[in-house]
């Protein structure tokens, strides 16, 4: 081998051995993120014995054929109509709702919880949860909180995180 073949082999085979090397070592810059968004609302603000409309919103970010939305009712809650689960198909971008009217009978230390999750043909799961903080669950941490306190420009009461 003569000495423009050794050289043509060198220069070629640094910035390809560069390149390899730069791909195994470059760190994701990416982060992981659930493949669906989900939501919950209360069509009016719930008070103990009143009928209340409840809307869950999940959207799937791909095509998937096992879209799966669950709602965990508190201690107290009871469903009047609706349902609290779905499963089915969903297209990618797609909203997919699940309404549902409930009562509540006491003043549950819980919230509505909800879930959504796809399922991958080999059963793993991947989704997200959302929480309807329920009115009575915001108390003030004393007496002195219940009313508004200065913190620079703004008004803040101080409630305790579960």
């Amino acid at each position: 081998m003569n000495n423009t073949a050794r050289l043509f082999i060198i220069l070629f085979s640094i910035p390809l051995f560069c390149s390899c090397f730069a791909v195994v070592a470059s760190p994701s810059k990416g982060k992981a993120q659930s493949p669906v968004t989900i939501t919950v609302e209360a069509k009016q603000i719930p008070e103990l014995r009143q009928a209340v409309d409840f809307v869950v919103r999940a959207t799937s970010k791909f095509n998937t054929d096992n879209l799966v939305i669950n709602v965990h009712p508190p201690k107290g809650m009871v469903l009047n109509s609706g349902e609290l689960s779905w499963q089915g198909a969903a297209n990618r971008g797609q909203t997919k709702m699940l309404r549902f009217n409930a009562s509540f009978t006491e003043q549950s230390k819980q919230n509505v919880s909800v879930n959504a999750f796809v399922v991958s043909p080999s059963g793993s799961r991947f989704g997200a949860q959302a929480e309807y903080v329920l009115p009575w669950f915001q108390t003030p941490i004393s007496s002195k909180s219940s009313h508004p306190r200065q913190r620079g420009d703004q008004a803040v009461v101080e409630y305790p995180i579960p």
